[in-house]
């Protein structure tokens, strides 16, 4: 995985915050994993609470 915070200088708390919040949002929501064939993790919770 990348290692966004070594590669990027905040101005701000608050830009700090923000960039964050995009990150884990792409990790989360975007970015295909592997080791879950290759589905998004929102995607094998949203599976799991209501079906597919």
């Amino acid at each position: 995985m990348d290692m966004r915070h070594s590669k990027e200088t905040f101005i701000s708390r608050e830009n700090r915050k923000k960039s964050l919040k995009k990150f884990v949002n792409r990790y989360n929501c975007v970015k295909l994993h592997k080791g879950i064939n290759n589905k998004m993790p929102y995607k094998i919770i949203d599976e799991f609470y209501h079906g597919k």
